[in-house]
């Protein structure tokens, strides 16, 4: 039989192995993504706290430069969690990308197994049929 399943297991191991690949992909870039957004919470933390910190000293009249001082460090760090959520969004881009091939692939991979399985049980059929009209033809006709 030309298209039996077996002709076909070597399609499914490339799928198989693809659909895996990529979903270890997809839980690198779930990795990053969640690796960039704990980054960002701890800056926006950061930030809060100095922020507070500036309010406490320009409340108990700390010298112009200590409140410059933290002036400076605030727009830095308002500069790095602008940067962080420029950062963030690629990875939730690339983490949603990683996400869409790997459910691509397991569909592919999934489909591959079904048209093995199909195959299969076309095969068993056909069996079972070629096997009942040996039997029907060496069966003793009556009549």
């Amino acid at each position: 039989m030309k298209d039996s399943p077996k002709r076909f297991e070597s399609i499914r191991r490339i799928a198989d192995k693809r659909q895996q690949d990529a979903a270890a992909q997809f839980g690198r870039e779930r990795r990053e993504r969640d690796d960039a957004s704990q980054r960002l919470e701890e800056l926006q933390q950061y930030h809060r706290e100095y922020m507070q910190r500036y309010a406490e000293a320009t409340r108990n009249g700390a010298a112009a430069t200590r409140l410059r001082d933290y002036q400076v460090f605030i727009d830095k760090l308002e500069y790095a969690i602008e940067e962080q959520q420029r950062i963030l969004g690629q990875h939730q881009e690339q983490c949603a990308q990683a996400k869409r091939e790997w459910s691509d692939k397991y569909t592919h991979s999934r489909a591959i197994g079904n048209v093995i399985e199909r195959k299969r049980r076309d095969a068993e059929q056909a069996k079972a049929r070629q096997e009942q009209k040996t039997l029907d033809d060496r069966a003793p006709r009556k009549g």
